[in-house]
């Protein structure tokens, strides 16, 4: 037998049910309440939020539901995805999932995202963004959740309901935007860690930030993640590497540069009623962008030029490769009196190439274009009532013209109570693979389009806790749907859905050290079942004293459908997941990890049993 895997195996057994014990009793240790300083996470109850108006505005007065998971969030939950801390901690949001480490493409549909029930399979109806640029693949229309990895994260921006507005295509769920750290300081500082764990999971990766004067600097990272799996032919490993540089131009202008590579192979071993081996997808994906920024007292934006690509190899033969070219522009007005105009615009060309070398197939070669500009005036009406109004005119190569208008008001209803009015309009245009490739080729598709229609209240008591709670309806129409038996099949226009529900999210810090969160999503999608759950609620503890800091984290997840119109009731569950970190000399941290503590067995996707208890151990440096 393999060392790591005998001592993989240890590890899970001897310390895996002690893991809650010790959490328990590190929290109940005599002079718990002893905080040193360092331990201590600020939380901040009104973040300001980018991603809403391009502009930094208080979460309190925006009309649109928001939440805000910070870099030190994800960190301390171990999280290697951003996409598994989201699902974690935000309501309305859920994550498909199949093993240990790894979403994986193609069979099973993993690293689907859903916002309120919208995302589609493969998710083409919520937009990943990086730094607010759209990250999809270019023929597929769909993000790739692997590659979104938390290290060098400082926050993910989670819009919940349409933001077609500013970011056009895809974005009829929602948006997720990973917003990653640059908060240079003249000093070099080297970061890093690595961990071992059950099923052969191990992590390994290094930053090193040099910041050369305010507001400018470089870095570089690498990570590589891998894992033997809980089953066979489960295995997974991805390497990634980004480096990233900034240049104060003097004045309000600033000048970035960025670029990553990420190498993915996974395998999917398929349900367990017909595994599968040797059924592997190999993916390679990289970015670039240059984007030069103005921030000035009445003046503020961005110009942004990006380009997406990748490379994907499937076992059964099929090979593609495609690219995104993007340029974005945007700016944000100062008008004065707390009024903000945003005007802007955008162009993408989109396309590749695919085949199937084993069957013979080839679809050649495809591209499309998409052109939008875009308006949004954020404005105070009375002193208690700050309104919002915007529309975006977008033009696809393929289908024509697209309108997407949104209206809201923050009012405020006391000196800690808002209530938020939001009306939104989102798209998502058909894909190259539905226009152009199979199943059924079909080039006079319409977009999907969907109408949100919500109502918030925000309420903070004191200084210490803050409470959300949201209801909701959307109305999706003009649904591309598969028709027809093979050989054939066609696409047309023709689904339809309306979703209701209700969210709540509470954060409370009632001591010094403490902190305690937790949410709750309510989703009713009618026919439409499948991925979607019920109820979803999470929860989490975090407690700092001394040296130490730990977090005790709970998901329920119940009403989940393995299929459509009701069928294949998946079995509820609850997974408890901890950690405890301790702080060194030499400025090391140690940390032990557990996750699905309970040892449940339970299935996100039908066929496809999630892994059992699980530990980790590791070491980092830094704070990244």
């Amino acid at each position: 037998m393999r060392v790591d895997i005998l001592i993989g195996r240890l590890v899970s057994r001897l310390a895996g049910p002690a893991l809650a014990v010790v959490v328990l009793a590190v929290v109940a240790l005599p002079g718990a309440g002893q905080a040193a300083r360092d331990t201590i996470q600020v939380v901040e109850l009104d973040p300001l939020v980018v991603t809403v108006t391009h502009l930094e505005v208080l979460r309190s007065r925006l009309a649109n539901s928001v939440s805000v998971v910070t870099g030190a969030d994800i960190r301390e939950r171990g999280s290697a995805s951003v996409l598994a801390a989201v699902s974690e901690q935000v309501p309305g949001v859920f994550v498909t999932q199949r093993g240990v480490m790894g979403y994986g493409v193609a069979g099973g549909a993993a690293g689907r995202i859903t916002v309120r029930g919208v995302g589609s399979s493969p998710n083409t109806q919520v937009l990943v963004m990086v730094d607010g640029r759209p990250q999809m693949m270019g023929l597929m229309g769909h993000p790739i959740p692997d590659t979104y990895v938390s290290s060098g994260v400082e926050r993910v921006e989670v819009v919940r309901g349409p933001s077609a507005v500013l970011y056009g295509t895809s974005a009829m769920g929602g948006v997720v935007n990973v917003i990653s750290r640059r908060d240079w300081t003249p000093a070099v500082n080297l970061s890093g860690g690595a961990s071992y764990g059950s099923f052969g999971s191990r992590r390994v990766e290094g930053a090193l930030d040099w910041g050369l004067s305010e507001g400018s600097g470089f870095s570089v990272s690498a990570n590589s993640y891998r894992t033997d799996g809980h089953r066979p032919w489960s295995s997974f490993e991805i390497d990634n590497v980004s480096a990233r540089a900034s240049s104060r131009l003097g004045g309000a202008l600033t000048l970035l540069a960025d670029a990553a590579v990420s190498d993915m192979l996974a395998f999917d071993p398929g349900p367990v009623s017909a595994p599968r081996e040797d059924s592997w997808v190999d993916i390679v994906r990289g970015s670039t962008g240059l984007s030069l920024e103005n921030k000035g007292d009445v003046v503020s934006g961005a110009t942004r030029l990006f380009l997406n690509f990748g490379r994907h190899r499937i076992r059964d033969g099929f090979r593609s490769s495609d690219y995104t070219l993007g340029l974005q522009l945007h700016q944000g007005l100062h008008l004065g009196g707390g009024r903000t105009l945003t005007v802007g615009g955008d162009a993408k060309r989109f396309g590749g190439e695919a085949e199937n070398s084993e069957r013979a197939q080839d679809w050649g070669r495809h591209h499309a274009d998409e052109l939008g500009v875009f308006a949004m005036l954020h404005a105070p009406v009375t002193g208690r009532l700050v309104g919002t109004g915007g529309v975006r005119v977008n033009h696809h190569s393929a289908y024509g013209a697209e309108v997407a208008p949104q209206l809201g008001a923050a009012v405020r209803l006391g000196e800690a109570t808002t209530l938020h009015v939001h009306t939104a309009r989102g798209f998502r245009s058909p894909t190259l693979r539905e226009l152009y490739l199979f199943p059924a080729p079909t080039p006079d598709l319409e977009p999907e389009r969907a109408w949100n229609h919500e109502l918030s209240v925000l309420h903070q008591f004191g200084p210490a806790t803050s409470l959300e709670v949201a209801v909701y309806r959307m109305e999706g129409s003009n649904l591309i749907r598969v028709t027809g038996a093979p050989p054939n099949l066609v696409l047309e226009n023709t689904g339809r859905f309306v979703h209701r529900g209700g969210e709540v999210a509470v954060i409370t810090s009632p001591r010094r050290g403490l902190q305690l969160d937790a949410s709750w999503g309510y989703l009713d999608v009618g026919e439409l079942t499948l991925s979607h759950p019920r109820h979803q609620v999470s929860g989490g503890v975090r407690y700092a004293f001394d040296r130490f800091t730990t977090r005790l984290g709970v998901q329920h997840v119940s009403g989940l459908y393995g299929a459509d119109f009701a069928q294949n009731r998946l079995p509820d569950y609850t997974v408890v997941n901890a950690r405890v970190a301790s702080r060194l000399p030499g400025g090391l941290t140690a940390f032990l990890e557990g996750e699905n503590l309970l040892d449940q067995e339970y299935e996100v996707m039908p066929g496809y049993v999630m892994p059992g208890r699980g530990v980790a151990v590791g070491l980092r440096t830094g704070s990244r």
